[in-house]
């Protein structure tokens, strides 16, 4: 999973160690990843600023992607998010098994 936020790590640092104390407070969870990163049942969830998403670019298996206030990226920097997430979607198994023209839709 991918949560692309706005150009700000701080943000990005902000939202992976809220989620972090989620589970440090409710269940005594230790993390020790990076700031931008938890690993949690095995499912991997990494924070990018929109400035920086060409790490973004290589991820294997990348099962959601989500843009945080994307309207709000300056505009090169929207397009980028665009073009990174948009090339998810061909591996997505939703798409390569036809149920995202079945039943589902892809919005941007």
């Amino acid at each position: 999973m991918c949560i692309v936020t706005g150009p700000r790590i701080d943000l990005a640092i902000g939202l992976i160690d809220r989620m972090k104390k989620l589970f440090q407070l409710k269940l005594g969870i230790i993390f020790d990843s990076r700031e931008t990163v938890i690993e949690l049942n095995n499912v991997r969830i990494e924070a990018f600023p929109s400035h920086h998403l060409d790490a973004a670019r290589g991820l294997p298996n990348v099962s959601f992607i989500l843009l945080d206030e994307a309207d709000f990226f300056p505009v090169g920097q929207q397009q980028d998010a665009r073009d990174v997430s948009e090339r998810y979607i061909a591996n997505s198994p939703l798409y390569r098994h036809g149920v995202n023209s079945k039943c589902s839709r892809w919005t941007f």
